[in-house]
């Protein structure tokens, strides 16, 4: 989790940080070109959108989709990070690749392994469901991952501190990806 927050930092710190004009003008001409290169490629340019679901005993316990707070996608040297926002709930999918394919859920502990995934929902405190959930098995299935956009998504099950079980499922589109250097 340190490594995600120092990470988070070092990301908002650079985006608030100024350059001198020339650099920020040839940044925006190569991102504009590559949002372009990637809607090419994909003949989509569909907005944004997620939705997170769940459920214990087959019983909705909590769901949300995007709303206005901003959702990301960092690449990071080896490594991929979804945050999939919302004014209540906050998940954040952590993956130890940078391209597309099929991740199984490996718990957080340590020095993630090469090739697997982990997800994490941090809930707001208020709802009657207001526990951390950390996703234990499943697959996470990352279908589209480009310098612009990453769309996927996830079925696992995961086990909240006080032991009970449920299944976390959901799946994103179109949500813009940052690159840390």
């Amino acid at each position: 989790m340190s490594k995600i927050f120092f990470l988070l930092i070092i990301f908002f710190i650079g985006c608030n940080a100024t350059t001198n004009k020339t650099n920020d003008a040839e940044q925006s001409a190569t991102a504009d070109q590559s949002a372009t290169a990637d809607q090419n490629v994909t003949g989509t340019t569909e907005q944004p959108a997620f939705s997170v679901k769940v459920t214990q005993n087959d019983k909705q316990v909590i769901a949300y989709t995007n709303d206005a707070t901003p959702s990301t996608v960092v690449l990071y040297k080896e490594s991929v990070s979804a945050y999939l926002n919302h004014s209540k709930n906050s998940l954040t999918i952590n993956v130890q690749e940078t391209k597309a394919g099929t991740y199984p859920i490996k718990m957080p502990a340590g020095v993630a392994e090469k090739g697997t995934a982990s997800i994490m929902l941090i809930p707001d405190p208020v709802q009657s469901f207001h526990l951390t959930l950390n996703a234990e098995t499943g697959n996470l299935n990352i279908t589209q991952l480009t310098n612009a956009i990453c769309s996927g998504n996830f079925e696992t099950t995961g086990k909240t501190p006080d032991g009970k079980s449920y299944k976390l499922n959901g799946s994103f589109k179109n949500i813009a990806v940052e690159q840390i250097k």
